[in-house]
């Protein structure tokens, strides 16, 4: 009886006294604008190598990287997959433009959430390019980490 009541006391008390521990950020729901939910740009241009693709792609933990011309639109995607099909020791000489290159997805950062997840499901992609309203890469979604941030509100 002593340990349940000390198990239901101490942690009422903690919160009575110090309050509801606070999320990392805004709490992600389906409606709101996609740029607020946006990760960093991870990107590589035509004239980086694929050892740069790779380490970029091991570095952050991602399945793609989003390819970007010179003024910073996005162009294509890159993915784990393409990568495999080449010969390791072919990295340093190839740049990223010699290889076959996906299609990307691309929205507008006024996007909604609830559209971007209806993207996924539709194109079957891992990332979306999120684009500014001169079609300047802002930053991308990949949708493992949406689904983390939607599953942490």
């Amino acid at each position: 009886m002593a340990i349940t009541f000390t198990a239901l006391f101490f942690p009422l008390a903690f919160r009575l006294r110090y309050g509801r521990p606070k999320a990392e950020g805004r709490r992600v729901n389906l409606i709101m604008p996609i740029r607020e939910v946006i990760t960093k740009g991870i990107f590589a241009s035509c004239n980086d190598n694929l050892r740069y693709v790779v380490n970029l792609i091991n570095e952050n933990r991602v399945r793609a990287v989003v390819v970007i011309d010179e003024e910073q639109r996005p162009r294509s995607i890159i993915t784990i997959t393409t990568l495999l099909e080449i010969d390791p020791n072919e990295y340093e000489r190839l740049r990223v433009c010699d290889v076959q290159l996906d299609d990307i997805e691309v929205v507008n950062e006024n996007v909604k959430v609830g559209e971007v997840l209806r993207r996924f499901r539709e194109t079957e992609t891992s990332v979306i390019a999120v684009i500014d309203k001169e079609g300047k890469l802002l930053g991308v979604v990949y949708e493992r980490e949406l689904l983390r941030k939607i599953m942490e509100a």
